[in-house]
């Protein structure tokens, strides 16, 4: 029920709505789980726009990538933020993947120079899937460059794109992946730096999708530096973002690298992409308040078709 056709708006009012203020926030919260390395991370929040509010709950364990749960599990329950009452309970691996790279293709939209026909993919989930097919939203990509820590697994996301309209090939080498690319999306498990500054050209627009807390980072400090960089919501970026903060530590920026948040674009605040040499980066950090104008979307759906045979009645 959840198409990019609709999510992408949805996102867009999401953005501009934590941009003026207007929606309930709170940072995540992470807590460690056991000794393998699981968290569970809860994510509450309210979006006036959707007249929602709720909160996603995820378990967040280290899978391998052939695994079918992936390594997110969680869901989103939201209520109505008039009557007070629960309106649905929404799986939520599925939600954040849709949402994530709806906005990704909302910024690329915002960021990417206009003729943008190369996007290369880091990563070979769901994620990077997921991107595949969302960004063509967002630009004409005549071209999609899959890297993958194993060429396997890139080659075989090849195969599962195949219908896509355009050329799509799995790139062993990381640095011709990024080097020949408009537009990059960064959607790993990193904890390291998979992408350098070195490599990207300019006028390429970047998306950090993959390191979602303090300790991770999917690109170096150097091309943090090199970049104007958006974020999703600035005090999560502030805490969680870790590129940013390794930046900040080797004291090749400051918290005022920040140009804003991709909202502000959208409402016309802040500059965008100002020239075609720029290099432009969007932080996603994924916050509360695209869960809730995603499953917004849904439960209009959901309500609107009772022919599937389900008993919405309270």
């Amino acid at each position: 029920m959840l198409s990019y056709e609709e999510c992408i708006p949805a996102i867009e009012i999401a953005m501009r709505e934590i941009a003026a203020g207007a929606a309930l926030n709170p940072l995540r919260q992470f807590y460690p789980i056991g000794t393998n390395g699981g968290k569970l991370a809860i994510m509450p929040g309210h979006l006036p726009a959707s007249r929602l509010f709720g909160v996603k709950i995820v378990s967040k364990f280290p899978r391998k990538p052939e695994d079918p749960h992936g390594s997110h599990v969680g869901a989103v329950l939201v209520f109505d933020d008039e009557a007070g009452l629960p309106v649905a309970l929404l799986e939520g691996g599925a939600l954040t993947a849709i949402r994530t790279a709806a906005a990704s293709a909302f910024a690329t939209r915002l960021l990417a120079r206009p003729d943008s026909r190369v996007l290369t993919i880091m990563g070979t989930g769901e994620a990077a899937r997921r991107h595949a097919v969302a960004l063509r939203h967002a630009r004409d990509f005549r071209e999609i460059l899959l890297w993958g820590r194993t060429l396997h697994h890139a080659e075989s996301l090849c195969r599962d794109l195949a219908d896509l309209p355009c050329e799509i090939s799995a790139v062993q080498s990381a640095e011709q992946a990024v080097s020949q690319a408009d537009v990059v999306c960064t959607v790993t498990s990193a904890r390291e730096p998979i992408l350098f500054g070195a490599w990207i050209k300019p006028g390429t627009h970047v998306n950090l999708v993959g390191a979602p807390s303090a300790d991770a980072a999917e690109i170096d400090s150097l091309g943090v530096k090199n970049a104007v960089y958006f974020v999703d919501h600035r005090e999560s970026a502030e805490t969680q973002a870790g590129e940013l903060l390794r930046a900040i530590e080797a004291k090749l920026v400051g918290l005022d690298h920040i140009a804003g948040e991709i909202g502000h674009v959208a409402c016309g605040n802040v500059d965008g992409r100002r020239s075609d040499s720029e290099i432009t980066i969007y932080k996603s950090l994924g916050i509360s308040a695209q869960d809730m104008a995603a499953a917004r979307v849904v439960v209009d759906k959901a309500l609107a078709s009772p022919e599937r045979g389900l008993d919405y009645s309270w």
